[in-house]
């Protein structure tokens, strides 16, 4: 059995009679599909090894017409793949110089953009200015409208914020500080309902040693077992001069609270 392909152009695509030549196999191969006895012994080996011979003949009309059709193609993929990738630098290199370019003009454009926010505004710029603003697209005029819009949103912010306050200037204070930090009024709130919920602690616990005196002896503790000073009955009373933060004022307030705690505060300041 012989093995031969031929090769065609057919309105410009290459084809063989591949297809021809291998439908004829499995009816040749039947033959050889059978079990090997003693008898059939030498056969068996003799058909293998015609097999193995029209196995090397195929692959080498395999080679043989790849070569024929493509010719030097893997030589000049290689040639084409090399300027695939030297174009691709040249175009890199374009980049990188547009990127900087860009990156300049938007950081001019940022700059800018500042200057003009804080004509409208003293708050924060970095708390208000939108990626958006830097890109070629958005206009001057739209970013004015824009920025109007935000101090406009800031204005109503505050007054929220000035509507729960606190009167004592350095809790009004801690409060104020949470909102220039985020110009967040929910933020605010929760350090203003943080602060009172502190205040009411406090006074709760004053309000229980006015009613009930005795309760200096047996000052009670959520969910803690009574120290042995406790079971004695001996209170031990101290006086104290604190400074600190204000994140740290308002941990000592909770942890007094926590504790259950008889504290009365005499005078505060800042220095």
């Amino acid at each position: 059995m012989k093995f031969e392909l031929s090769v065609d152009v057919v309105n410009g695509v290459i084809k063989t009679n591949a297809a021809e030549v291998l439908g004829q196999l499995d009816p040749a191969l039947q033959k050889y599909n059978y079990v090997v006895t003693p008898e059939v012994y030498d056969a068996a080996k003799e058909d293998r090894a015609a097999l193995n011979k029209l196995v090397t003949q195929i692959s080498d009309e395999r080679k043989r017409t790849e070569k024929a059709v493509f010719g030097t193609w893997e030589v000049d993929k290689k040639a084409i793949m090399a300027a695939e990738k030297k174009i691709k630098e040249y175009a890199d290199n374009l980049g990188a110089g547009i990127k900087q370019l860009e990156d300049e003009e938007k950081s001019k454009k940022d700059m800018e953009l500042e200057e003009l926010w804080y004509t409208m505004s003293d708050r924060p710029y970095d708390l208000v200015k939108k990626k958006e603003w830097l890109n070629k697209s958005a206009s001057l005029k739209k970013i004015k409208e824009d920025m109007a819009r935000l101090v406009e949103g800031i204005q109503m912010k505050e007054m929220a914020v000035e509507s729960f306050l606190p009167l004592d200037p350095v809790e009004r204070q801690q409060v104020i500080d949470v909102f220039d930090r985020t110009l967040d009024p929910v933020m605010a709130k929760m350090e203003a309902d943080k602060i009172a919920a502190a205040k009411q602690a406090v006074k709760a616990s004053q309000d229980a040693v006015t009613s009930n005196p005795s309760a200096i002896q047996q000052p009670i503790q959520a969910n803690t077992q009574p120290t042995p000073n406790e079971v004695s009955g001996i209170v031990y009373n101290a006086e104290f001069r604190i400074s600190g933060s204000k994140d740290q004022m308002n941990a000592l307030a909770d942890f007094i609270w926590k504790q259950g705690i008889h504290c009365e505060v005499l005078r505060k300041w800042q220095s």
